[in-house]
């Protein structure tokens, strides 16, 4: 009940920034200590009843474990995937030299990551 609001909001949160919102995202889903102290001070101002205040701390709990754990595989795969797509550049790059210049294909071959 309570992924949603203390995770997924997080993780969702930035739908148009392309590779980079995961990364974003579950940056982001770690910062819980503000919503600790809103639970608390609502709890001690009786708003919130019991279970919702339990069922508070235990999804702050869990964003708090899992969130660093996750961001860290979202991270490397953002690092793996810019590494790729810049390793293709430098391919298409040397092959447009390559070809411009009319190199034999040894020289091409070379040249090869």
């Amino acid at each position: 009940m309570g992924v949603g609001p203390c995770i997924l909001t997080k993780v969702l949160c930035a739908p148009f920034m392309r590779e980079v919102r995961w990364v974003i995202g579950w940056a982001m889903v770690g910062r819980a200590e503000f919503a600790y102290f809103i639970g608390i001070m609502a709890k001690s101002l009786k708003m919130i009843p019991d279970d919702l205040f339990a069922i508070l701390i235990w999804s702050l709990v869990y964003a708090t474990i899992f969130a660093p754990l996750i961001f860290r595989v979202v991270l490397q795969r953002y690092v793996n995937g810019k590494k790729k797509r810049k390793v293709k550049r430098l391919k298409q790059i040397i092959r447009m030299k390559c070809k411009a210049k009319r190199a034999p294909l040894a020289i091409v071959a070379l040249f090869q990551l």
